[in-house]
């Protein structure tokens, strides 16, 4: 393992993001894991093993990054927006749109939020009828 050093995090970090871009996700996981362990609060490690766990299906690992990431930045609509998408591949519509309203209270121009917002409703209206 390599030691608690910048440029070793910066390293791996890459190695990850090089995984990341041939849709190598579960390997791009274990490099951002190892960038973790270094740093576990490197802001773009937990973006993108959140993105790659998501990818590959792990839905409850990518939301825990998310959600490490909102407690370092508690107003980053990204992050915001990826836990929203997340939650409503878990069909937990509930939860996904008090995020996207969220996101929406903070910052009233996303066009994004606003059409993922509706789609929701929309759906959790379909799911309410028999």
């Amino acid at each position: 393992m390599l030691e608690k050093e910048p440029e070793n995090i910066k390293a791996i970090y890459n190695i990850g993001i090089v995984c990341f871009k041939q849709k190598l996700y579960e390997t791009a996981c274990r490099a951002f894991g190892e960038a973790l362990a270094l740093n576990p609060w490197h802001e773009q490690s937990l973006k993108y093993l959140g993105i790659s766990l998501a990818k590959i299906g792990e839905y409850e690992e990518a939301l825990k990054a998310f959600d490490r990431l909102l407690r370092i930045n508690p107003r980053d609509a990204q992050s915001m927006n990826y836990r929203g998408v997340i939650l409503g591949k878990m069909e937990r519509y509930g939860e996904a749109i008090r995020t996207f309203s969220e996101i929406l209270r903070l910052y009233p121009d996303l066009a994004d939020a606003k059409r993922k917002l509706e789609a929701l409703k929309c759906i959790q209206n379909e799911e309410s009828f028999p």
